[in-house]
């Protein structure tokens, strides 16, 4: 299955796919704790099970969105770096 084109941003709207689901299921989830992994509890969940087509759909543009492009690639940079005070420390051993 082909993924349709998207079409231009406009100054108002940006546009995204969406995927159709043929049916959902019921997924039992585990919620585990995050520093030992023991068991906390559990919850079900739905989720798509086999994609049968695309939709596009269209979010106003807002502040939000501007600031998300303007520090999406600062954000995930600093994020898989070491801290620079870490590197200071390093580099004066």
């Amino acid at each position: 299955m082909k993924k349709p084109e998207l079409p231009k941003d406009t100054d108002d709207h940006h546009f995204y796919l969406l995927p159709v689901y043929d049916h959902y299921k019921k997924v039992k989830i585990i919620d585990r704790c995050e520093c030992c992994n023991k068991k906390t509890g559990e919850h079900f969940e739905e989720r798509g099970v086999k994609i049968v087509g695309y939709k596009v759909g269209s979010v106003k543009k807002d502040l939000n969105y501007h600031l998300e492009r303007r520090y999406a690639k600062r954000a995930t940079g600093t994020i898989f770096e070491e801290p620079l005070l870490i590197n200071r420390i390093k580099g004066k051993k």
